[in-house]
């Protein structure tokens, strides 16, 4: 599994990516990481890939790396930067092991799939992946690290951090039925944007029910919900999903359990509804008194079982 990054600017725009101080301020956002992780001293390499050239340097220190990425940045038009791929090499020390790593700032190309920072280590004998030497720590404390992160990140000007996942390749960046172990989103609402695209993607039956509104208006009457908030906490606790106490960071140790999560809200919440969605121009006011109905229902045989 890897990690994730995906960000934006503050000021959100369609050419967001193609301003240079979005460009630059990503730098930024890799300096958080590999200072907090603690990886900033030990160094493989740097590699920059333009599209019919690469720069490939010895670096011992991530500071080393950064200021030959302004010194390079400085130096080439616009466009280069947009396009251009940034791959740095470390070494990570981990319980008496180690493992060679790697930290990608993805280009305009390659972020659409990939968003904006990537980051994972080779696969040796001790580890797989970055999200096996994660596990190791509690959930709380897996949080606490995301937490902690997400909040140096958004202290920065001019950007903003919209999701962090650590999963199973790309598609399990906006696709819940993909295999992951944590989630961060800015916000609730960002949960349900994946929901509401996992539908789009996975079930086009469904879909086409809810396609014909509009996606804030419908993500907003679930949101604003309380009880349907509840009932969601209810399926992540069933699911083995730890949720920090405030945000909106998911852990489980289990990659399946967010799938199953996706699925419970699918099942209660939006396919037994589809049909007001599109046939009933009243639909706001019938939609709340449905999803009421149903958490309720729900909380109450949770409560019987207990």
């Amino acid at each position: 599994m890897t990690l994730f990054f995906i960000l934006r600017r503050r000021r959100r725009h369609f050419l967001d990516f193609f301003n240079e101080e979005f460009i630059r301020s990503r730098l930024d956002v890799a300096d958080i990481i590999m200072n907090y992780l603690g990886l900033s001293e030990n160094g493989k390499k740097l590699s920059i890939f333009f599209d019919d050239r690469v720069i490939e340097l010895k670096v011992k220190k991530w500071v080393n790396a950064r200021n030959l990425l302004y010194y390079y940045f400085n130096k080439f038009p616009l466009r280069d930067l947009y396009l251009a791929e940034v791959k740095y090499d470390f070494t990570l020390n981990f319980d008496s092991s180690e493992a060679l790593g790697y930290l990608y700032l993805h280009g305009f190309d390659d972020r659409r799939i990939y968003g904006d920072i990537e980051m994972d280590i080779y696969p040796n004998y001790n580890y797989k992946n970055i999200e096996e030497i994660l596990m190791h720590y509690t959930p709380s404390k897996v949080i606490s690290l995301v937490k902690n992160i997400s909040e140096m990140i958004k202290a920065l000007k001019g950007i903003r951090l919209r999701k962090i996942v650590i999963g199973d390749g790309p598609d399990s960046i906006s696709f819940l039925t993909k295999n992951c172990v944590v989630r961060y989103y800015s916000s609730g609402k960002g949960f349900l944007i994946d929901v509401y695209k996992t539908i789009e993607i996975t079930d086009k039956e469904l879909f086409s029910h809810i396609r014909y509104l509009k996606k804030d208006l419908l993500l907003s009457i679930y949101w604003n919900d309380e009880l349907f908030q509840r009932t969601l906490e209810r399926f992540m606790m069933r699911n083995n999903v730890w949720k920090s106490k405030r945000g909106y960071i998911f852990i489980s140790q289990d990659p399946r359990a967010m799938s199953k999560v996706y699925y419970d809200i699918v099942n209660n919440f939006i396919a037994p509804l589809s049909d007001i969605f599109e046939n009933e121009e009243d639909f706001r006011d019938k939609i709340k008194d449905k999803i009421r109905e149903k958490a309720l229902a729900i909380l109450n045989t949770i409560l019987d079982n207990s």
